[in-house]
């Protein structure tokens, strides 16, 4: 899937928004969704953006993911 998301910048920025929205909104979710998703934002997501040259992007996914996995 990430394979597909690189080479077509549009599904990749979609994607992106997407998740950055999803991850913004988060906090009224369980704690269980909160850490899968925060796992799958710093995992996934923070390194494709940093991959398409949107470095802003991956600083503000990673510090959103660091709130819900705890890292300090």
């Amino acid at each position: 899937m990430s394979t597909t998301l690189v080479e077509d910048f549009r599904v990749a920025s979609i994607k992106l928004a997407e998740r950055t929205s999803r991850i913004r909104a988060a906090s009224t979710d369980t704690y269980v969704r909160q850490h899968k998703l925060a796992i799958e934002v710093f995992d996934i997501y923070a390194p494709l953006t940093h991959h398409l040259g949107v470095g802003q992007l991956k600083w503000d996914l990673e510090d959103l993911s660091s709130l819900f996995l705890h890292l300090d």
